[in-house]
């Protein structure tokens, strides 16, 4: 199976030394796919230009999808309010 390599790209590029065994240029695709949206989540991305780059075995860059804030996990503040027992 043939190696790609997901590297992320903000400014700065962070090449993916190991990569992942996809069966195809669609596999790997939907891989980047899936790592651009868990770092979505898991990253506070708000105004930052962010996004997962596929290099195959050869080194051609043969995707890139955008890191976008993802609107359904925002973050919740939550404050205690005194009660009336207190």
């Amino acid at each position: 199976m043939p190696i790609y390599h997901f590297d992320i790209a903000d400014g700065v590029r962070l090449e993916d030394p190991i990569g992942l065994d996809c069966s195809s240029e669609r596999d790997a695709k939907r891989a980047a796919d899936l790592i651009a949206r868990q770092i979505a989540t898991d990253l506070d991305t708000a105004g930052q230009e962010r996004a997962v780059v596929v290099v195959d075995e050869a080194g051609s860059e043969i995707y890139k999808v955008a890191v976008k804030p993802d609107a359904s996990h925002a973050t919740h503040t939550f404050h205690r309010i005194p009660s009336a027992r207190s």
